[in-house]
């Protein structure tokens, strides 16, 4: 069950995933690496330090918080990982590991490394995880990539790549008034190249497109930039009069753990089908629907099911590489189904099926 942190960091929801894509034998077939391991461990503990951050345990609270500041709780956490990490360099060491190679660039990425992305990070983190909460703070992790490429600029002489995708776009559409509970919903989508660079290049390193950037337009025609327009949303939607229940017929967009959006890109990911909520009297949530046609991000076409797997080439054969399995599948549409069940004030189980 992983817990979905909201709001000021409090696990509300907890949710379990389970997808077969046809084949029972490929889901038993999953065998993950321990670098996977590694970092679904990392990225658990890491969601639990900043929940504890902004909500620490009752007895911590208040009056009862230790009287340390910053520096000497970051201290007791240094403590802990100078354990670890030494365990973990002195059994390398002891394994045989190249020896290294000490330099004035070697002694400046350490003093980086235990400054800067250590004791500056952490208390910058802190400061911003205790005023806006951890959800809040996590955006912030967008700024990532822009700060590799600066010290890969300043640090290995990587300088960005004039590899690059302005656009503008939006969506326009229209909505009827609610008769007997039912409205009607169209709208489409636009986007128009502002400057972009030759997205037909291929990277001379990797030999393949940059797939951020064709995102922003047409993943199926690179050279199909300009004046780009899409079917966004056309259906009927009927509220009962109590509003507890809704039933969406048509070109939609869901926002559920497993059918979303996704990060968007100019054109989110949308799905045509039929979708039903209703929420009951005593506060379960049941959503559910069957799902035929998709548009996938970055595309500009609808597609079916089966169809819109092989857009974006996804998941790794055994060699590590991309598995073109698209064209190989079979699917005559997607059926979800989820219950959400609130069971102590903020703290609710939601099953997917």
């Amino acid at each position: 069950m992983i817990p979905q942190m909201v709001k000021a960091g409090y696990p509300r929801v907890f949710a379990t995933n389970v997808t077969i894509c046809g084949s029972v034998q490929a889901l038993l077939a999953l065998r993950p690496v321990p670098g996977d391991l590694f970092m679904l461990a990392a990225v658990i503990g890491w969601a639990f330090y900043s929940w504890l951050l902004a909500r620490p345990p009752a007895h911590m609270q208040g009056d009862q918080r230790p009287d340390w500041n910053w520096a000497g709780f970051l201290l007791v956490q240094t403590l802990f990982g100078i354990g670890a990490a030494g365990l973990f360099a002195g059994g390398e060491q002891a394994l045989g590991a190249t020896p290294i190679q000490w330099s004035g660039g070697v002694v400046a990425a350490l003093l980086y490394l235990s400054l800067g992305a250590s004791v500056v990070a952490y208390r910058c983190w802190g400061l911003g995880v205790a005023e806006g909460g951890p959800a809040l703070a996590a955006f912030f992790n967008n700024l990532t990539p822009l700060f590799a490429a600066l010290l890969s600029a300043l640090m290995l002489g990587e300088v960005p790549q004039g590899y690059h995708a302005v656009a503008f776009g939006g969506t326009l559409g229209f909505t009827s008034q609610r008769w007997h509970g039912t409205r009607f919903k169209l709208s489409g989508g636009y986007t128009f190249d502002l400057e972009t660079s030759d997205l037909t290049v291929l990277d001379p390193i990797t030999d393949a497109a940059n797939r951020y950037e064709i995102g922003l337009y047409d993943v199926n025609d690179p050279r199909h930039t300009n004046d780009l327009a899409y079917l966004h949303e056309f259906q009927l939607d009927w509220l009962s009069r109590n509003e507890r229940t809704q039933v969406v017929i048509g070109k939609q967009e869901l926002n559920t753990p497993f059918l979303n959006p996704q990060d968007g890109r100019m054109h989110p990911s949308l799905f045509e089908g039929i979708w039903a909520q209703h929420r009951t009297q005593h506060g379960t949530a049941l959503q559910g629907g069957w799902i035929y046609r998709v548009a996938p991000r970055g595309a500009s076409e609808w597609y079916a099911v089966d169809e819109s797997m092989s857009v974006f080439p996804v998941g790794r054969n055994v060699y590590g590489e991309g598995a073109e399995h698209g064209e190989h599948l079979q699917s005559a549409g997607i059926l979800a189904a989820s219950i959400k069940q609130k069971v102590y004030r903020s703290v609710s189980i939601t099953r997917k099926v």
